[in-house]
């Protein structure tokens, strides 16, 4: 048996490292039972049917107008969707647990009351069902064309997978083209597995693989660098 210290959760939301405002977060997965009991049964019976997710953020509030800070990027969020929202209960370190959905921000509410801070809560429905995965790299600053670690997912898939990238940081640069390539050993015949739009900007992205495709055991992210400078990034899979 292992318990989890709460203060080592993560989450990310679209370009928001939403960890350093959120005071807590939940989320709630439910698959539809589907009643297929006839007069022949003594008893109900039930198909599996559709899968939805919900996700809420308890945070603290913080009004800095900036793109990347939380005010204004829940604030674009409003009038776009869905994004890529990653749940990390044990955090982001390479190869920690994590709940992948695709979410549009439905409710976004603020409190105020004497002597306490500003607080503010984001709720989202999850779009496409909900996808348990790893983190394949945690947020880092890359600063040149080059190739991560392997990073082994103890077996191989063949069910495709879905990818989240999420983009913190962006300075200089003219654009960054992220992949995340796949191997039978770790170490020979890499192949690109997820192919992400080059990144000009601050931005997440969510790409599916589809069903059928085979994930070999060993991931690792790759970066080509367009010009010089520096892109910070988050990068996590789950197979299917």
């Amino acid at each position: 048996m292992a318990f989890v210290s709460s203060m080592d959760s993560r989450v990310a939301v679209g370009l928001l490292n939403a960890t350093g405002y959120a005071r807590g977060f939940s989320i709630t997965s439910t698959m539809e039972a589907l009643d297929v009991t006839t007069l022949a049964d003594r008893a109900q019976a039930f198909i599996v049917g559709l899968n939805t997710s919900t996700a809420t953020l308890d945070m603290l509030l913080d009004t800095t107008g900036t793109t990347n800070a939380q005010y204004q990027a829940f604030n674009a969020m409003k009038a776009t969707g869905p994004y890529p929202i990653t749940l990390g209960v044990e955090g982001f370190t390479t190869g920690d647990p994590v709940i992948l959905i695709n979410g549009h921000l439905t409710e976004l509410g603020q409190s105020s009351t004497n002597a306490d801070v500003v607080t503010a809560t984001a709720n989202h429905q999850g779009t496409g069902g909900t996808d348990l995965g790893v983190a394949v790299e945690d947020f880092t600053a890359i600063v040149a064309t080059g190739n991560g670690t392997a990073r082994d997912l103890t077996a191989s898939s063949a069910r495709g997978g879905v990818a989240h990238l999420h983009v913190t940081g962006f300075a200089t640069l003219t654009s960054d083209t992220i992949t995340i390539e796949h191997s039978v050993d770790g170490s020979t015949s890499w192949a690109t597995l997820v192919t992400f739009t080059a990144v000009t900007a601050l931005t997440s992205q969510r790409v599916e693989v589809a069903d059928g495709t085979t994930v070999r055991r060993y991931l690792r992210v790759v970066d080509t660098f367009s010009g010089s400078g520096s892109c910070t990034r988050a990068v996590f899979f789950a197979r299917r």
